[in-house]
């Protein structure tokens, strides 16, 4: 995991551009103009971490046990299957991975949901530069956030672990707050577990890079094919 200092963490969380030193508009080599399949949001064309104020999503996740109950954030191609992604987080009341019950979900978007969250990233695979949690319980800082490379051609994948904890030192003066440079990608391929601690509320705030979108691919060589002039021409 690439760590960014909590000056640069701080300019993520507020959604504020962060150029790379010696390039005012960002580093020309980012550039990702005129690639009609990657949409980056908000009019922004290179892979820097820029403001994403329109392209976060939150999950509010209770636990109303004592315990630890392990939430599945995302499930990947198998997220259609209880069988295959048992604990996978929902809008309304959830079991955990190990069938537990008492976990609830809801979506921190105004007239959005969970499964529309899921959903779009099943088919628009993205970049997630980075992760807020914030919770009612310090310790859920504690708990460690896994990501696991789904295939099915192998029994044990290569995993990702993510350390709230490893973002908190003494110029945080938070306890129940992180955010985390994950430098990953959610796509069809991807499945991540998260422990919601007892007797608490957690906000997981995601913030999203580039998506691979087929469907703004489409409809941008669409509208570069209808500006093409095809009248013919008349040679003397």
């Amino acid at each position: 995991m690439d760590h960014l200092s909590d000056a640069q963490l701080l300019q993520i969380a507020k959604g504020a551009q962060s150029p790379v030193q010696g390039y005012p508009g960002g580093d020309p080599r980012l550039n990702m103009n005129g690639m009609d399949v990657l949409d980056f949001g908000n009019g922004i064309e290179n892979f820097q971490l820029k403001g994403h104020k329109n392209r976060q999503f939150t999950m509010i996740l209770e636990n109303a046990n004592v315990d630890t109950r392990i939430a599945r954030l995302y499930g990947g191609y198998n997220q259609f299957n209880a069988t295959l992604v048992p604990g996978l987080v929902t809008d309304g009341a959830f079991n955990d991975v190990n069938g537990l019950a008492g976990l609830t979900g809801s979506s921190g978007n105004a007239s959005k949901t969970i499964q529309e969250f899921l959903n779009y990233i099943l088919f628009n695979p993205s970049r997630v530069p980075a992760i807020k949690v914030l919770s009612t319980d310090e310790a859920q800082i504690t708990e460690v956030m896994t990501l696991d490379t789904l295939t099915p051609f192998r029994a044990t994948t290569q995993s990702q672990e993510v350390y709230p904890a490893n973002e908190q030192n003494e110029y945080t003066f938070q306890n129940k707050t992180a955010v985390l440079a994950t430098n990953f990608q959610l796509s069809n391929q991807e499945n991540v577990v998260y422990g919601v601690v007892g007797a608490s509320t957690a906000r997981l705030t995601w913030f999203m890079g580039a998506s691979y979108n087929t469907a703004l691919a489409l409809q941008r060589m669409a509208r570069k094919a209808q500006e093409i002039d095809v009248t013919p021409k008349k040679f003397a």
